[in-house]
């Protein structure tokens, strides 16, 4: 299922190379979990880290009403080749 969150800060940091830090972006991923994307944001909330297909990171364009903001700074890491998972920095 595809999923899409608005966050503020998100990192991006793949395997052996430099992580990167991007700002206002609209993260679209795959999740193979059943969760609608607010029961998926309330688990990275409460400290989940989720299994993520294919990804990508779009530039906030326009507000839509069915996006959700993340309150913290969001983290893409690759934990293995080509194997990502997203989560949710502490405060």
């Amino acid at each position: 299922m595809r999923h899409r969150l608005l966050s503020t800060s998100t990192v991006v940091a793949p395997l052996g190379a430099p992580q990167r830090v991007y700002g206002l972006r609209v993260v679209g991923f795959d999740a193979d979990v059943p969760d609608t994307t607010p029961a998926l944001y309330s688990r990275l909330a409460a400290g989940a880290e989720i299994p993520v297909g294919a990804f990508g990171l779009d530039a906030f364009e326009a507000e839509e009403p069915s996006l959700l903001l993340a309150e913290r700074q969001l983290r893409l890491a690759e934990t293995g080749p080509g194997v990502w998972r997203l989560s949710m920095a502490g405060e």
